[in-house]
């Protein structure tokens, strides 16, 4: 493995690690859902936790609720997408060898 390699994997290693540690930080993530029971609106984040859909409350509606709960969970689901593109360029270059022109971080 060449030098230069080497040190692309162990900056797409330590980047991976940071969003990992950014995505745990996260006080919440998945879909946002509003639900109405009577006159009155909660909000809740649904994901999939284990191989199950799990269901989180978070507070009486309100729109500045709202967007706070949706910009954390598009947080989140960046992350997310960066972290899938980082373990594609990671198979990228241990495997078949450099990563093609297009993939960019």
């Amino acid at each position: 493995m060449t030098e230069k390699r080497e040190e692309e994997i162990q900056a797409l290693l330590q980047r991976r690690n940071e969003l990992e540690e950014s995505l745990k930080a996260l006080p919440y993530t998945g879909t946002t859902e509003i639900k109405t029971t009577g006159k009155r609106r909660y909000i809740y984040v649904r994901k999939l936790t284990d191989g199950k859909l799990t269901t989180t409350y978070i507070g009486r509606y309100s729109d500045e609720l709202l967007k706070e709960v949706r910009g954390i969970t598009a947080e989140g689901k960046a992350i997310r997408k960066e972290l899938r593109h980082i373990a594609l360029l990671l198979n990228r270059l241990d495997g078949s060898g450099e990563p093609d022109s297009t993939a960019v971080l």
